[in-house]
């Protein structure tokens, strides 16, 4: 079984949604803004304590940061079956 992948850009979307930029979040939090950039493009992901501060700061929560997303279904090659096949 697959596990479930979490998706963590809506960073981005948070950040344009309360009028932030990076480096303002950056300067916040004490790292640079080239970190930044990478939580906000899926490169790399702050540790969870991390996102507790991130929130705080955004006046949002964890689970606004965050969002599951199920991995793609693969689409099954074989055709379906009719009465007559």
């Amino acid at each position: 079984m697959e596990k479930t992948r979490l998706k963590y850009n809506k960073l981005k979307e948070v950040l344009a949604q309360k009028s932030k930029q990076n480096y303002e979040l950056a300067d916040h939090l004490g790292v640079s803004e080239n970190t930044v950039s990478k939580w906000v493009t899926n490169t790399r992901q702050p540790d969870i304590e991390t996102y507790h501060d991130i929130a705080k700061y955004l006046g949002v929560t964890i689970h606004d940061l965050l969002e599951a997303t199920p991995p793609p279904i693969a689409k099954s090659a074989k055709k379906p079956r009719t009465e007559n096949s």
